[in-house]
C-alpha cells in the first residue's frame, strides 16, 4: 500500500508539487505569525477586555487600513501575473523603476487623505456610540495615518517577493502583532490607548523596512523611483488595476458594513463583533495566505506558458480538498468554541459571560470557512487568467447580497445575523466561481505578451 502510494506521488504533476511545496513553506511562516498575532488578542483581551476603548481602536483601525488593504490586495492579484509574464520575457527595468515611483506617491497621497478623511468617516460609522468612545475613535484614527503608507509599500514588495516564490517574506508580516503585544503588556497603567496607538504604528514601520530589505537581497535590484509611466507594461496593468481595484474595494467594503451594523446594537456589540474576527481571520488568513500565495505564480506560470485547461483542471481539484479539509476543521472548531475563546481571551477584564457571547456568534461565523477556502484557490485561477471584469461582477453581486442579509438578520439575531450574513457571502462567490470555471462557461483570456 505504501509502495503503491509512493508511486502515485512520483506521477503526480510538477505543478502539484510546486504548490504543495510552496504551502508547506508558507504554512510554517504564517503558523509562526498567527502565533504571534494570538498572542496581541491575548493582551488586548487581558488589558481592555470587552470595553469602549476596544470599540474605538478597533473602529480606528478599521478606517485606516481598510483602504491600504484593498490596494495590498491589488498589488498580489495583478502584479504577480504580471512580474511573472515581463520575467520570461527579458524584464525591463524602467517599468519597475516607475513602480517603486508610483507606490510610494500612491502610499504618501493614501496617508495624507486618511489624516484628513479620518475623523470624518469616524464620525459616520459611530454615531450610535457614546460622544467619548467616538472622540477616541477619531483621534486613534488621525494619528494612525502612516500606516496607510506603510502596509501599501510592504504590500508592493511582498507583490514582488511572492513572484519569486521567495515565500519567507511572511516573517515580517509577525512585527506588528509582536510590538503591539509588547506595548500593551509593558505599557503603564494610566496609559490608556497609546499603548496600542505606538505599537501599531511602529509595528507597521518595521515591517515594511523589514520587507524593502528582503526584496533587495532576492529580487535585485530594488530599483530607483520613476515618477513617470513610460514603460509599455502599463498599458496592460490599467485595466486590470482599475477592475481588480473595484472588486476588492467590494469585497474589502463589508468590513465597515458589518461595523456599522454592528454599532446600531449598542454599546459592546463592535467588541463582540471584534473578537470573533479576530478568531475566525487567525483561520482564514491563514488558508489565504499559504495557499494563494502558493497557487497564484505556479498557476500564473501555467497560464503565461498557454497551459489553460491544466491550470483550470489543477485549480478545481485544489478548490474541492480545501473545501473538504475546511469542512472537517469547522465541524471541530464548532465543538471546540468556547474553549478556545477561553483560551485566547478570558482573563482580566474579559470575563465567563463575555466568553458565552463570543462563543454564540463564533459558532456560526466558523461556516464560512468552507466556502471562502474554496472561494480564494478559485480567484487565483481567475487572476492568473487576467479575468478581473468577472470578479469584479462577482464581488458586487456577494456584497449586496451581505448587505441585503444583514439588513434581515441582526435586527432579530444581533452580531450572530452579521456572521451568517459572512457565510452566505462566500458560499454564493464559491459556487459562481466555480460555474464560472467550468469547461463550458471558462474562455481563455486574449492577453498581450510580455
Amino acid at each position: 500500500m505504501i509502495r503503491a502510494l509512493l508511486a502515485r506521488l512520483r506521477l503526480t504533476h510538477d505543478n502539484h508539487k510546486r504548490i504543495a511545496t510552496g504551502a508547506v513553506s508558507i504554512g510554517l511562516v504564517v503558523l509562526a505569525t498567527k502565533l504571534c498575532s494570538a498572542a496581541r488578542e491575548m493582551a488586548i483581551a487581558w488589558r481592555y477586555g470587552i470595553s469602549a476603548e476596544v470599540d474605538a481602536y478597533q473602529l480606528a483601525l478599521t478606517v485606516t487600513t481598510w483602504l491600504p488593504m484593498w490596494l495590498s490586495a491589488v498589488a498580489g492579484f495583478v502584479l504577480v501575473p504580471r512580474l511573472i509574464a515581463l520575467r520570461r520575457s527579458g524584464g525591463d527595468k524602467r517599468f519597475v523603476d516607475e513602480l517603486n515611483g508610483g507606490v510610494l506617491l500612491l502610499g504618501g497621497g493614501l496617508m495624507a487623505l486618511t489624516w484628513i478623511a479620518a475623523p470624518f468617516v469616524t464620525d459616520l460609522v459611530t454615531s450610535a456610540l457614546p460622544p467619548a468612545t467616538r472622540h477616541l475613535a477619531k483621534s486613534l484614527a488621525t494619528n494612525m495615518a502612516p500606516i496607510a503608507l506603510l502596509i501599501v509599500v510592504g504590500g508592493y514588495f511582498a507583490a514582488r517577493l511572492q513572484a519569486r516564490e521567495h515565500y519567507w517574506f511572511g516573517v515580517a508580516e509577525a512585527a506588528p502583532a509582536l510590538i503591539i503585544a509588547l506595548f500593551v503588556i509593558l505599557g503603564s497603567v494610566d496609559a490608556a490607548v497609546a499603548p496600542l496607538l505606538y505599537g501599531t504604528v511602529l509595528g507597521w514601520l518595521v515591517y515594511a523596512l523589514w520587507l524593502a530589505r528582503m526584496t533587495a537581497v532576492a529580487d535585485p535590484p530594488l530599483g530607483r523611483l520613476g515618477l513617470r509611466h513610460n514603460s509599455e507594461q502599463w498599458q496592460l496593468l490599467y485595466g486590470p488595476i482599475f477592475a481588480m481595484g473595484l472588486g476588492q474595494l467590494l469585497l474589502t467594503a463589508t468590513i465597515p458594513v458589518d461595523q456599522v451594523f454592528a454599532a446600531t446594537l449598542g454599546e459592546g456589540a463592535v467588541s463582540t463583533l471584534g473578537y470573533v474576527n479576530r478568531i475566525i481571520t487567525l483561520i482564514t488568513s491563514f488558508g489565504f495566505v499559504v495557499f494563494a500565495r502558493a497557487l497564484l505564480p505556479v498557476l500564473s506560470a501555467a497560464i503565461a506558458e498557454g497551459k489553460h485547461d491544466l491550470g483550470r483542471r489543477q485549480t478545481l481539484k485544489w478548490a474541492w480538498l480545501m473545501a473538504g479539509f475546511a469542512a472537517a476543521g469547522t465541524a471541530l472548531g464548532w465543538l471546540l468554541a468556547p474553549i478556545g475563546v477561553q483560551i485566547l481571551f478570558e482573563r482580566g477584564a474579559f470575563n465567563a459571560q463575555d466568553t458565552a457571547l463570543v462563543s454564540e456568534v463564533l459558532r456560526y461565523a466558523l461556516l464560512q470557512v468552507p466556502p471562502f477556502f474554496a472561494m480564494i484557490v478559485l480567484l487565483q485561477y481567475y487572476a492568473a487568467a487576467n479575468r478581473y471584469t468577472v470578479i469584479l461582477v462577482i464581488n458586487l453581486i456577494a456584497l449586496l447580497a451581505k448587505v441585503a442579509v444583514n439588513a434581515l438578520l441582526v435586527g432579530p439575531m444581533g452580531v450572530a445575523g452579521i456572521a451568517i450574513s459572512t457565510v452566505v457571502m462566500y458560499a454564493l462567490m464559491a459556487l459562481v466561481l466555480a460555474i464560472g470555471s467550468g469547461e463550458r462557461w471558462s474562455r481563455r483570456p486574449q492577453t498581450k505578451p510580455a
